[in-house]
């Protein structure tokens, strides 16, 4: 079975996990809060799916490794990873991520969710272009992927 991987999942991405698990994948998210954990929990058990909740701050990155390690260990390595860090609070978080999934050596698509200011490309072009080609150049396993949000 695949195994997604949302981290920031309990918000704007909660639809996301359920539509992954209707659609046969195992969804493991990552989010603070741990009453949204639950009843995200029973809305993708609701659809039929699976789930893996990991309650942890992505802040704290080193920790958050071990549980991915942990999690891919239990439902396999991650397929697909959709990820809305806010760089502000966790800079290093998405590269961090991206090399222990490239560690797994196995494809998997990263998509980095970004805040709408994103797309103000004065002020974080030369960022978004940077992390892409820094994807391509040092990843073997990890398609990076950006959306933002408008």
């Amino acid at each position: 079975m695949p195994h997604s991987l949302i981290i920031g999942g309990t918000g704007k991405l909660a639809g996301v996990a359920v539509g992954l698990a209707h659609q046969g994948q195992t969804v493991t998210v990552v989010a603070r809060d741990s009453e949204g954990l639950l009843v995200l929990g029973e809305r993708i058990h609701a659809v039929g799916g699976r789930f893996n909740a990991v309650h942890h701050d992505y802040r704290d990155t080193a920790l958050l490794i071990d549980k991915l390690d942990a999690a891919a260990a239990v439902h396999g390595p991650y397929a697909h990873v959709i990820s809305y860090i806010n760089d502000l609070s966790a800079p290093q978080a998405t590269g961090l991520i991206a090399q222990f999934l490239d560690r797994l050596n196995h494809i998997c698509h990263y998509w980095d969710v970004l805040n709408w200011s994103a797309a103000d490309p004065a002020l974080n072009e030369d960022h978004r272009t940077f992390r892409a080609q820094k994807f391509a150049e040092q990843l073997d396993h990890v398609i990076y992927h950006e959306v933002i949000l408008g």
